[in-house]
C-alpha cells in the first residue's frame, strides 16, 4: 500500500507499506525518514492513505475521508490546500492566510489550531463541518464569515481566538458546541440561529455588548460567563431552560426579562451581575436555583409570579438595595436566601410555606416579616429570624385564627392556640415596652437626687471655704496686733 507523506515545509516522500500496518508500526516508520526520529512543531507531516485515512502528528489513525494524495502549494504565506475532502492538521509559525477551494466540505479537528499569526480565513459555500479545535489560539484572526452550508461547528472551534471581532452564525448550524468561542475577548457582537448554546459557548467573551439569539431553546452551563461588557440581552420566548452561571458575573448587564417559555432557572444563572436593577420571572418557573441572583447589589425590583414554589439557597444573598418581594405561592425558602438584603422593607409569607431554612432572612435590618399565625406558632415550620427589624403576624390570618375556635390558621386544630400565641406575643410586647417605659422613668428618677446630692454637696465645700477664709483673716489680724 501506499503512503503520502506531505511535509509543512513543502517536502514530500513516500512509503510502501503493507495493508495490515498498524498505526504505531507507520508511525515508527515515518518517524525514520524525519529529522531526530520525531515529529516537531516545525516538523509536521500530512500523511493520507490509499483506504481513506490520515495519521495526524499525534501519531493516531483517524477517518477524515482523505484520497491516496494532497497536494500542498505554498506561496508568499499562503496554503491552499487542493485535496478532494477533508483538511489534514496544517501549522505554521508564518501562515497569514487561507483560502479553502469550492469543492472542500470538512476541516478537519485541529487543522489550523495555534496558527497565531493566521488573519484571514476564506471558506467557499461547500465546508459542512468545521471540527474541534480547529481554529483554537489562532490569536491574530480577526473576523470569519461562516457560510450558510456549514452545519456542525465542533468543540473549541474558535477558543481563544483573542482578536476576533464579529461573527454571524448562519441558521444552518443547529447548535453551538462546548467552548467553541470561549476566550474570544474582542468579540463585540454575535448573531446566532442556533437552537441550542453549550456549555462555556461564549464564557470570557469580555467585548461581547449584545447577542441576538432568536431561535434558541436552551442556554447551557456557564454560555456567557464573565462576558463583563453584556450590557443586553433579549432572551426568546423559544427559550425553555437557563442553564446553571448562563450569565455569571456579566457585570454591566441591566435588566433581565424571561419569557414565559422559561421552566427553569439553574444555579447561579445571574450571580454578581452587579449592574442588573431588575428582573421579571417568567410564570412557567417554579424554582429560582441556588444562588440565582447571589450578589446582584444593584437589584431593586423582581417578580416572581405565582408558579414559582421554591426559591433555592442564597437565591438573592446580599441584594443591598432589593426593597420589595411578593412570593405568593412559595413553599420552601433555603437558607441564606434573602440574607444580607438590608434595603428589604416587607415579605409576606404565605400560607403556603412548609419550609424556611436557617438564616433566609439574616441581616434584613429594614425588614418587617409577615408571617401567618400557625407559623408564629411554631406548629408547622421554624423561622429564625436573626437580623430582622420586627415580626409581625398577618392580619387576615390572624383575624380568621381569632374567630374561630379550629380556623384554618392552624390546620393541626390549633385556631385558638395559634390566637392564644398572637395574643401572648402582643402581651410580651406590651409589658416590654412598658418595662423600657419604667426603666427611663427609673433612670429618670436615680438621677434626679444624684444631682441634688451634687448640689448639696458643692454647696457645703463653698460654706466650708467661706469659713477657712474667715479663720485665715482672725489669724492674720491676730498677727498684726502683735507687731
Amino acid at each position: 500500500m501506499k503512503v503520502s507523506c506531505v511535509q509543512i515545509n513543502g517536502d514530500s516522500f513516500h512509503l510502501e507499506v503493507e495493508p495490515q500496518t498498524t498505526g504505531s508500526e507507520l508511525e515508527q516508520q515515518i518517524k525514520a525518514r524525519l529529522w531526530g526520529n520525531a515529529f516537531t512543531r516545525k516538523n509536521k507531516v500530512i500523511v493520507c492513505l490509499e483506504g481513506g485515512a490520515v495519521l495526524q502528528n499525534d501519531a493516531t489513525l483517524e477517518s477524515a475521508g482523505c484520497p491516496s494524495e494532497v497536494q500542498l502549494v505554498i506561496s508568499s504565506n499562503t496554503v491552499t490546500c487542493s485535496n478532494r475532502a477533508g483538511l489534514a492538521h496544517i501549522d505554521a509559525e508564518t501562515l497569514v492566510s487561507v483560502r479553502i477551494e469550492d469543492d472542500k466540505t470538512d476541516i478537519c479537528p485541529s487543522a489550523f489550531e495555534s496558527c497565531r499569526v493566521l488573519a484571514e480565513v476564506i471558506m467557499p459555500d461547500s465546508i459542512r463541518s468545521i471540527g474541534e479545535y480547529a481554529f483554537c489560539d489562532c490569536s491574530s484572526l480577526e473576523s470569519i464569515t461562516i457560510p450558510n452550508s456549514v452545519e456542525h461547528i465542533g468543540e473549541r472551534a474558535f477558543r481563544n481566538c483573542s482578536r476576533l471581532r464579529d461573527v454571524t452564525i448562519p441558521s444552518s448550524v443547529q447548535s453551538i458546541g462546548f467552548r467553541t468561542f470561549e476566550g474570544c475577548s474582542s468579540l463585540a457582537s454575535v448573531t446566532i440561529a442556533a437552537k441550542s448554546i453549550g456549555n462555556y459557548a461564549f464564557s470570557g467573551c469580555s467585548s461581547l455588548k449584545g447577542v441576538n439569539i432568536p431561535l434558541l431553546d436552551s442556554i447551557g452551563t456557564y454560555a456567557f460567563e464573565d462576558c463583563k461588557s453584556l450590557e443586553h440581552v433579549t432572551i426568546p420566548d423559544s427559550v425553555k431552560t437557563i442553564g446553571e452561571g448562563a450569565f455569571d458575573r456579566c457585570s454591566l448587564l441591566k435588566q433581565v426579562i424571561i419569557p414565559d417559555s422559561v421552566e427553569s432557572i439553574g444555579n447561579f444563572a445571574f450571580r454578581s451581575c452587579l449592574s442588573l436593577d431588575s428582573a421579571i420571572i417568567s410564570k412557567s418557573v417554579s424554582k429560582i436555583g441556588d444562588g440565582a441572583f447571589d450578589s446582584c447589589s444593584f437589584l431593586k425590583t423582581v417578580s416572581i409570579p405565582a408558579s414559582v414554589t421554591h426559591i433555592g439557597p442564597a437565591a438573592f444573598l446580599n441584594c443591598k438595595l432589593l426593597k420589595s418581594v411578593a412570593i405568593p405561592a412559595v413553599e420552601s425558602i433555603g437558607n441564606f436566601a434573602f440574607s444580607g438584603c438590608r434595603s428589604l422593607e416587607t415579605v409576606v409569607i404565605p400560607e403556603s410555606v412548609t419550609h424556611i431554612g436557617p438564616s433566609a432572612f439574616k441581616s434584613c435590618t429594614s425588614l418587617t416579616l409577615v408571617v401567618p399565625a400557625s407559623i408564629l406558632a411554631g406548629e408547622r415550620v421554624k423561622i429564625d429570624t436573626c437580623g430582622c427589624k420586627r415580626i409581625r403576624a398577618d392580619e387576615s390570618i390572624k383575624a380568621a385564627a381569632e374567630s374561630s375556635p379550629a380556623g384554618p390558621a392552624s390546620p393541626a386544630g390549633g385556631g385558638a392556640t395559634a390566637a392564644k400565641v398572637l395574643r401572648a406575643k402582643e402581651e410580651e410586647e406590651e409589658e416590654e415596652d412598658v418595662k423600657q417605659a419604667e426603666c427611663g422613668k427609673s433612670e429618670a428618677k436615680d438621677q434626679k437626687p444624684k444631682e441634688m446630692n451634687e448640689e448639696k454637696e458643692d454647696q457645703q465645700d463653698k460654706e466650708s471655704e467661706a469659713k477657712e477664709e474667715k479663720e485665715a483673716e482672725k489669724i492674720d489680724s491676730g498677727k498684726q496686733w502683735l507687731l
